[in-house]
């Protein structure tokens, strides 16, 4: 099978490379207008941004999906920056990582077995 340049350039697609004119409405990936791309090229590209079930679909179809997954993803991007900020606002300087939240309960969980121990020895 032979590749054109662009075809070859398709394969290393991602999000990032997705452009949205909101002006026109219009999507470019590479610089290129989405809509003038054959479906060879876009099974290419929703297969670099491993979108499922798009092999055997139509243009149009693949078309929207790319544009749907890409203003899902910004969404959630936007939210789950909103949601950051709103959390340093709330803690500014404190950040809790799972091991320093823990780690309580492994210093309990050890006292508990030690004292567990020394009453067994004791017994006997």
């Amino acid at each position: 099978m032979i590749f054109t340049e662009n075809e070859k350039g398709f394969r290393d697609v991602g999000w990032d490379d997705l452009e949205e004119n909101k002006e026109e409405g219009l999507f470019t990936i590479l610089g290129q207008d989405l809509r003038f791309l054959n479906c060879k090229q876009l099974r290419f590209i929703c297969t670099a941004l491993k979108m499922k079930g798009m092999t055997n679909a139509r243009k149009d179809i693949m078309i929207n999906a790319i544009k749907d997954q890409h203003r899902m993803k910004k969404q959630y991007a936007e939210l789950n920056k909103e949601e950051q900020e709103k959390e340093e606002r709330q803690n500014p300087g404190t950040t809790t990582t799972r091991t320093t939240s823990i780690c309580q309960f492994r210093l309990l969980n050890l006292l508990f077995w030690i004292g567990l121990r020394k009453t067994l020895l004791v017994r006997v």
